[in-house]
């Protein structure tokens, strides 16, 4: 009986933490759901991919890693701050006794707001890296976006046509 309780509660924690643990470690440069941020001092897709097809000098290779390294320093602690909410959300979760989900909306605000702050810190590195860019450079990087969209279209179109669900559909497609 013990050990059923207790499965319970974890897969109750898993449950719960899975989505907001996502959200702080996923996002659009991890391949998780738009709109949920940046991996932890990365760059949106669109300029952290492309950054190879810019050519970047030596000068700005070096000035992009001082920019993602100082990026990762700044948010490494709110990643701390999440995780040790994560841990509480957890602890509640399987302590005896009812929970509500009024028990818990203190500590998921703090992590929203802790969220907004690496979201925040996230899109200022990247407007740093993307103003290291010359016209050039930001017109290779936005002609390689483009044609990786394209070929994610396509992808999806296939996946489509073969009635398999593509990346982001929430129901597989009608069989053909």
């Amino acid at each position: 009986m013990y050990l059923k309780k207790l499965l319970l509660g974890a897969a109750l924690v898993t449950t719960c933490l899975t989505p907001s643990m996502a959200r702080a470690h996923m996002g659009p440069g991890s391949m998780g759901p738009p709109g949920m941020g940046f991996r932890h001092g990365a760059l949106p897709p669109p300029l952290m991919m492309g950054l190879r097809a810019a050519n970047l000098t030596p000068d700005q290779k070096k000035q992009v890693h001082t920019i993602l390294k100082a990026s990762r320093a700044q948010t490494a602690p709110l990643f701390e701050q999440l995780h040790s909410i994560h841990e509480q959300i957890g602890a509640k979760l399987l302590a005896a006794g009812t929970v509500t989900p009024a028990d818990l909306a203190q500590l998921q605000q703090q992590a929203n707001s802790i969220h907004d702050q690496i979201e925040q810190k996230n899109l200022e590195t990247a407007v740093q890296v993307r103003n290291l860019l010359n016209p050039d450079q930001l017109a290779k990087v936005a002609q390689f976006n483009q044609k990786m969209s394209a070929i994610h279209a396509e992808i999806e179109n296939l996946m489509k046509q073969t009635g398999q669900p593509g990346p982001g559909d929430d129901e597989p497609a009608p069989a053909l």
